[in-house]
């Protein structure tokens, strides 16, 4: 505050007009710099250092001569300031086409200088689909990105975002999300991806669905993973026995009862990245006593009681090390 740059001598002159030093080069001082009013990019320099962007293309085309005056003066083209120019540069001229097709709404809702990276992305998408993405708008673009969707799901999203204005009745991010999860659930139980009139009541009847097939098929992928390792975890010494979970739910049920977080590993059982099993007494084996991490090379982890307390009496040390000896000695087999 206070201070304005000379663009012509790129000297920074003090509050009364004196010159304080020649254009310094430092991110910084850059920033101090520009940060007058009279430069007219006070508002893009002060958000640009903490990615708080946000460009029109007037603001673009100001921020790409300054750019080119600053490298004239003889100020280094690195730092974030000209990485910034270097992106706006390459986009600028499809940014700029397509920024003149919008109305005056459309243009108010995509002033963001993220879109100058998605554009030509953009405009691949379309001019490899052509009709069936008819009515994409950039934000529907930039949000379904996020999903990884394939060609055959754009023209799906932009039917229900499009045709079916489905983000009038929900923001642009939760409609895309939506339908996004709504082709995901269809794939994954190999079943057509339909585009009905009504997409809320088919969303939950899919959603539904989808609901009851992945306990199905967790529990198929649990089941298996544990059969690869039967010899394992069939033991038994003492008074105690091993058990394995039947479904990620078994799971679920043993971290509510024992007060810890063994919950939180279904996804990771599911996924064969560890195993989790229950020592319980042989002559009870509804009743929850110890919960024990397996990892994929045979070695016991967590190994632990009610409350995540540790084990103490001499019987449950000596099955903690009679389990460990059979799983070294069986978990290749």
């Amino acid at each position: 505050k206070g201070y304005t740059l000379d663009i012509n001598t790129g000297i920074i002159l003090g509050k009364r007009g004196v010159a304080v030093k020649r254009m310094p080069f430092s991110r910084y001082e850059i920033e101090r710099a520009l940060s007058s009013e009279e430069t007219m990019l006070c508002y893009v320099l002060s958000r640009i250092f903490h990615r708080e962007i946000a460009l029109t293309c007037e603001q673009a085309q100001k921020w790409l001569n300054l750019a080119d005056r600053l490298t004239s003066l003889g100020v280094p083209r690195d730092g974030d300031f000209f990485d910034y120019a270097d992106m706006i540069d390459e986009n600028f001229k499809a940014f700029v086409k397509y920024w003149n097709g919008l109305t005056e709404e459309e243009k108010r809702g995509c002033s963001v200088l993220e879109n100058f990276k998605y554009v030509p992305k953009y405009q691949e998408l379309v001019k490899r689909l052509g009709s069936a993405v008819e009515g994409l708008t950039l934000e529907m673009f930039q949000r379904g990105l996020q999903y990884n969707l394939e060609d055959e799901d754009w023209s799906v999203l932009v039917y229900y975002l499009a045709k079916c204005k489905l983000g009038e009745y929900h923001s642009m991010g939760n409609a895309t999300e939506r339908v996004a999860k709504y082709i995901q659930w269809c794939k994954a139980m190999e079943k057509k991806v339909d585009k009905v009139p009504c997409f809320s009541r088919e969303y939950m009847k899919k959603k539904n669905a989808y609901e009851a097939y992945k306990i199905e098929y967790d529990a198929k992928r649990l089941a298996q993973n544990y059969a690869r390792k039967a010899k394992a975890f069939t033991f038994t010494f003492g008074e105690y026995s091993v058990f394995v979970p039947t479904c990620p739910q078994d799971i679920v049920r043993e971290g509510n009862e024992m007060h810890h977080c063994v919950g939180s590993y279904t996804d990771r059982v599911i996924e064969n990245t560890t195993y989790i099993v229950f020592v319980r007494k042989t002559a009870t084996p509804d009743k929850c006593y110890i919960t024990a991490q397996v990892h994929t090379d045979g070695t016991l982890g967590q190994y632990y009681l009610a409350h995540d307390r540790h084990i103490y009496l001499t019987e449950d040390r000596a099955f903690y090390e009679a389990f460990a000896k059979h799983l070294r000695e069986n978990w290749g087999e």
